[in-house]
């Protein structure tokens, strides 16, 4: 069972310090070839896939300070917070302090107040196209979910497109879960990664292929596959 271990101690103060001075690897990634953007999304995926492991958030919000993503950067703050659930007030105070340069007076004042707090309220501010645990696919399937011991482990496909995923491999992730669930339909869980997938990347194109693809067969698609139709739209509106 994962857990959050981040006490209110000078070791908070000392993770945000090395990412802040540079010292991570947001530094070091041989990412020549990509675009911010394609940087920046692999660090979210490093968020989603380990919601727990508190230094994949804190370099996602380093990089996005780095760029001036500004949206970004307040969908990264909102996500630390959902995870933290009011622990760690040290770090999360640290990093939501340094961003204040890029946030709105409203969004700053608005952070602050969500610190000692295990749920976010349901504040406008907090409903960010860049948050991954909060606004988007909106469902009842929990985001940060624990298995128990006698649960069953995730179906080969799955772990092997998780794998690439974590090598950078978001092309190959996509057409592993694409042809899993030609093949699976039924399992739930390859249809949340692969939606998850087509999300973080914004890769409208695929999901829309893929839902031809499934309508053709007349296969029944999870109400997570409308719910992110929904979000596309909303976003190409916003664009």
């Amino acid at each position: 069972m994962p857990m959050i271990i981040c006490n209110d101690c000078c070791e908070d103060e000392y993770i945000a310090k090395r990412f802040f001075l540079g010292e991570t690897a947001a530094e070091r990634h041989d990412w020549y070839n990509w675009t911010a953007e394609q940087v920046l999304n692999h660090l979210v995926f490093q968020v989603s896939k380990k919601p727990t492991f508190l230094e994949a958030h804190v370099e996602r919000i380093y990089y996005c300070l780095r760029h001036n993503f500004n949206e970004q950067l307040l969908g990264a703050l909102v996500d630390l917070l959902l995870v933290l659930q009011g622990k760690g007030l040290m770090l999360a105070k640290r990093l939501i302090g340094c961003s204040k340069p890029r946030l709105t007076e409203e969004q700053f004042a608005a952070l602050l107040g969500q610190l000692n707090k295990k749920e976010l309220d349901n504040n406008i501010i907090f409903y960010n196209y860049y948050s991954v645990f909060s606004q988007g696919i909106l469902s009842v399937t929990p985001l940060l979910q624990c298995l128990k011991d006698n649960e069953v482990k995730v179906s080969d496909p799955l772990t092997l497109a998780r794998d690439c995923i974590e090598f950078s491999q978001l092309d190959h992730a996509v057409n592993i879960l694409e042809q899993a669930i030609l093949h699976q339909p039924e399992v739930k869980e390859l249809h949340f990664e692969l939606l998850s997938l087509y999300r973080s990347t914004r890769n409208v194109t695929g999901f829309n292929q893929m839902h031809e693809k499934l309508n053709a067969q007349q296969i029944p698609l999870p109400i997570e596959w409308r719910q992110l139709s929904a979000f596309f739209r909303q976003l190409n509106l916003n664009d």
